[in-house]
């Protein structure tokens, strides 16, 4: 009997830990220099994964940030290390300024629920950040930039 729920036990693991380590990530795109795209999101022993940006802006210019709440429910939001939690209303915008990078804006639903932002870049200093609720089980909470330029999701 405990070598049956050894191998059940063992065989669960296994297939959770498989079904972990192959599950692509919600919004993260990488690459790899070796795999051809659409070929395989498994890269060989050995190589290194790189993240692609989903935009970018000029890491030299004071970098503007546009925040609109597309919810119906107040979302809080902050830059990590240069603002405290701050509301944001529903149907609110608002303007942020930073002049530092690399830079963290994290934005979460007061409740339990997914959000999905929306990303896109005016010119070369302006971010446009749509935050909504999401329709699948992907969820938002961080959108970084780093000291290149280099806009992510996570």
């Amino acid at each position: 009997m405990s070598r049956i729920l050894s191998t059940l036990w063992l065989s669960s693991f296994f297939t959770i830990a498989a079904f972990l380590l192959l599950m692509p990530a919600a919004r993260s795109q990488l690459t790899s220099p070796m795999v051809s795209p659409g070929l395989s999101d498994v890269p060989e022993r050995g190589e290194t994964l790189k993240w692609i940006p989903i935009a970018r802006v000029d890491p030299a210019l004071e970098t503007e940030i546009k925040l609109t709440n597309r919810t119906r429910e107040p979302l809080e939001f902050l830059i990590t290390t240069h603002t405290d939690f701050r509301t944001l209303q529903p149907g609110e915008t608002v303007k942020l300024l930073n002049t530092e990078l690399p830079m963290f804006l994290n934005v979460n639903a007061k409740r339990s629920v997914p959000l999905a932002y929306s990303v896109k870049v005016e010119g070369k200093r302006r971010i446009v950040v749509d935050v909504a609720f999401s329709s699948s089980s992907q969820n938002d909470t961080t959108l970084n930039v780093d000291t290149t330029g280099a806009i992510y999701l996570y």
